[in-house]
């Protein structure tokens, strides 16, 4: 084998450790909770015997008046939200704008 075999040899084993390490981090679920879902906790019991007790995911509104306001909250939040992206965009292009009339009367055909 030459030296460049030896080299691309070596540097693809190392491409293959690298892929087979972050495919194993990625679907090991060791201390990996998807988003969403409730973390349980282990307790031993007085027979020996372990048992799994969740924890909420959230909070739960007592009332059904307190559920609507729960979401009348959360669209008004995404609401103010969707109107700053307006905003911040109706001012790039009043900004583009400007500087596109700006360049037409700093160059003028009829001068040169």
């Amino acid at each position: 084998m030459s030296q460049k075999q030896k080299v691309l040899g070596v540097a693809a084993a190392l491409v293959i450790v690298l892929a087979l390490a972050f495919l194993y981090n990625q679907f090991s679920s060791v201390g990996n909770t998807p988003s969403g879902l409730s973390v349980g906790t282990t307790k031993n019991t007085a027979s020996g015997v372990s048992t799994r007790e969740l924890a909420p995911a959230a909070t739960i509104p007592a009332t059904p008046d307190a559920t609507v306001d729960a979401i009348i909250d959360e669209v008004s939040f995404d609401d103010q939200a969707l109107q700053d992206d307006v905003t911040s965009e109706k001012e790039a292009i009043s900004a583009s704008g400007t500087e596109i009339n700006n360049l037409s009367q700093t160059y003028d055909e009829n001068q040169l």
